[in-house]
């Protein structure tokens, strides 16, 4: 029996990816209504309430596909188990009309995959989320969130002709918000919960010894519920709900080389994005995410036989006119047994 331990960082926002890669870290950013005092309130021009994720949960959902695909199969089936950490993390700026917000975030995630034969693996992990935002369209405004996840991952082998799998997604987060209004401070706090889940089809080609492709398809979903509240002033928000659907289509290409006892593959992945689903807010509907990275394994890269691998990756998402920036990064460490 082998057990394997991958961890990952990561530097992004999969979508949401999050996710890419998408793979995902939800959060959610608190609009607050106008009003201190109640009186003063109705004096305000209110601004519409509803919470926005500012980083959406696929986009930093957990990688269901490790940075070199572990794809192939062995003449001998063996089983085993891989632990794997990761940490993600995300700067956006995003520009919605009336919505402008600066917001980062954070991931950390720790999990185990089950290969019970070359075709098949399970997995199961925990994560938790943290993410700080600046309201710019409130006076003062800022929020902060936080809370832990769950998730299962299932992947299958089809007759060495392709990879098929996915991965379900739930979390719990709890949202303080603040802002002034004419100068009196507008206080609150809700709870809010997201559920997420991605399935896709990928095909590892090693083209000769040194290069590699990755071809992959990715059909995303996240809806994140927040619940009403009222602010300190007296003020209620009522509760909301933003829905992300999103198709990915792209591909990972990369090199691999030995240094020592070490395998190394510097690759860059590429996918166009689609949202069938627009969350809250949102008016674009695509985008090309780009992830430069490296991956490290002892051993020969394209054999499972590696114990220990290694990696980080830088993200961007491009051409949305949703977010005048849109970048972070994942680093990422597991160890088989």
């Amino acid at each position: 029996m082998t057990i394997r331990i991958y961890p990952k960082i990561a530097l992004e926002w999969s979508s949401s990816s999050f996710s890419r890669k998408a793979m995902m870290l939800p959060v959610v950013a608190a609009l607050l209504c106008s009003g201190t005092s109640f009186a003063r309130a109705q004096q305000v021009t209110r601004p519409e309430s509803a919470p926005i994720p500012p980083v959406t949960t696929p986009d930093l959902i957990p990688e269901i596909v490790p940075p070199i695909a572990s794809t192939q199969t062995s003449s001998v089936p063996t089983a085993s188990i891989t632990g794997y950490s990761s940490f993600d993390f995300a700067y956006l700026f995003n520009v919605f009309p009336g919505r402008e917000c600066k917001a980062t975030s954070y991931q950390e995630t720790a999990g185990l995959n089950i290969t019970l034969n070359p075709n098949v693996t399970f997995g199961v992990g925990l994560n938790y989320n943290h993410s700080h935002s600046r309201l710019l369209y409130l006076e003062n405004g800022r929020s902060r969130s936080e809370g832990p996840g769950a998730f299962v991952t299932a992947s299958l082998n089809v007759n060495n002709l392709f990879t098929v799998g996915g991965a379900l997604q739930y979390v719990t987060t709890d949202n303080s918000s603040f802002r002034t209004i004419q100068g009196l401070p507008s206080a609150a706090k809700y709870d809010s919960e997201t559920f997420a889940g991605t399935v896709y089809v990928s095909k590892y080609i090693p083209i000769n010894e040194i290069f590699f492709i990755n071809p992959q398809l990715r059909l995303q979903y996240s809806e994140s519920r927040a619940k009403s509240y009222l602010e300190s002033t007296g003020i209620f928000n009522p509760r909301s709900t933003s829905i992300l659907g999103r198709l990915s289509v792209g591909s990972q290409l990369g090199v691999a080389f030995s240094a020592a006892d070490w395998s190394i593959a510097p690759n860059v992945e590429a996918f166009f994005l689609y949202d069938y689903h627009l969350p809250l807010y949102q008016t674009d509907r695509t985008g090309f995410e780009v992830r430069p990275g490296i991956f490290a394994s002892k051993n020969n890269i394209f054999r499972d036989n590696d114990n220990l691998s290694l990696g980080a990756s830088f993200v961007t998402i491009l051409g949305r006119r949703d977010y005048r920036t849109f970048d972070g990064g994942r680093g990422f460490l597991a160890y088989k047994f």
